[in-house]
């Protein structure tokens, strides 16, 4: 995380969890190393033939999926994720001291929004099963329920000023087959919920797009990120047809790569391309899933790389504005992530900057930084 200040600039603000578990990785990595070297690598092999291997803590997914203010302006609360377990965590004066609010092996807490005259948490809430529902905890991390469910993806909470009981937030469902697996989404709608009655009502959908990431500021204003919905359960093209088939044999030859590889790491406990681990962690690092999308962030900067700030996501990603007449209005394209200042102010990023949107509905350009995700008007 990363904190911008217009007298003191940016500072960086280290999750003291996070070097934790990344320290006991490196530890238990340090200890099981006999393992997968020479002849402990092929002692073990009878393990590894299962899947059981040991790997780089430097592989580990340690994912931060959610920032939100607290209930003191210095305040922050920010949500981790990582293989093993999830949780919430608070920091007190902009990180100087860290507190374990909330954690869990079996439900992922994300998308945190903030209510702090009620010192109470709206959050996401992943099961392994593809499902997702809304959350609300208390903000000292107790007292955690479910406010929506069923066979959807509900995410990105946001209270609703001056309307204490209620939330609004993005909702898919999920389409299945016949046996019960996920195979595609239907576009993200826009629902508010009372929380007290259990009431849920849709505000805005469009079948051609998504729409993501609501607020409401104090005038009654809804602003939201618009992009166009892509289906994962297109119908099949002859054109995709025929690349297949193309691509068969290339494929095929991957495919005996990987099988003499395994073969050469039972025996030896090497793999047959020393580099591959380290590509593989180059090729992670050009990629980005937002809101279950994959956003090609190489791509995207090999299309703008004469843009002093990149936009990591397309110009179709809009953030729009519907005012409580239903008119709309776009106030920026290419947008990525926003949140609303106390005051109103909308700031937003396109993954390489942070802009400000002037009263002249100009971008003013406050920071530019790398693979930005997250965004939170801390006044």
């Amino acid at each position: 995380m990363y904190l911008s200040t217009g007298s003191t600039g940016t500072r960086v603000i280290p999750s003291v969890f996070a070097e934790t578990v990344r320290e006991r990785a490196v530890r238990m990595h340090q200890k099981n190393a006999w393992k997968t070297q020479g002849s402990g690598a092929q002692f073990m092999s009878g393990g590894m033939l299962w899947g059981a291997r040991d790997h780089d803590p430097a592989e580990m997914r340690i994912e931060i999926t959610g920032l939100t203010r607290g209930e003191q302006p210095s305040d922050l609360i920010y949500s981790l994720d990582t293989d093993d377990l999830a949780g919430v965590f608070l920091l007190r004066d902009f990180g100087a001291e860290e507190q374990r609010l909330f954690h869990s092996t079996d439900r992922r807490v994300c998308d945190l929004s903030g209510d702090s005259a009620e010192s109470r948490l709206a959050c996401a809430v992943r099961y392994r099963n593809g499902i997702w529902n809304i959350g609300i905890m208390s903000m000292d991390g107790s007292g955690l329920s479910e406010a929506t469910e069923g066979d959807s993806v509900d995410r990105a909470p946001s209270w609703i000023p001056e309307r204490p009981h209620e939330i609004v937030f993005q909702s898919a469902g999920i389409g299945r087959d016949r046996n019960g697996v996920a195979v595609g989404l239907g576009p993200f709608r826009l629902e508010t919920l009372d929380i007290t009655s259990g009431e849920m009502t849709c505000i805005a959908e469009d079948p051609q797009h998504d729409l993501l990431a609501p607020r409401f500021d104090q005038a009654g204003n809804l602003f939201f990120i618009r992009r166009p919905h892509q289906s994962l359960n297109e119908r099949p093209s002859l054109g995709r047809g025929l690349l297949d088939l193309v691509l068969a044999p290339f494929r095929l030859l991957l495919a005996i790569y990987h099988w003499l590889n395994f073969f050469s790491v039972r025996n030896s406990g090497q793999p047959l391309n020393t580099q591959s681990n380290q590509r593989q962690r180059q090729m992670d690092l050009k990629k980005m899933v937002i809101y279950g999308n994959m956003v090609n962030v190489e791509r995207a900067l090999e299309k703008e790389a004469e843009a002093e700030s990149p936009s990591l996501v397309p110009k179709s990603w809009e953030l729009v504005r519907q005012t409580s007449g239903g008119e709309e209005s776009v106030i920026a394209r290419g947008v990525l992530a926003f949140d609303l200042a106390l005051d109103g102010t909308i700031i937003h990023t396109n993954g390489s900057a942070v802009f400000r949107e002037t009263v002249d509905r100009k971008s003013e350009r406050l920071i530019e930084s790398q693979f930005i995700e997250h965004i939170v008007a801390c006044a």
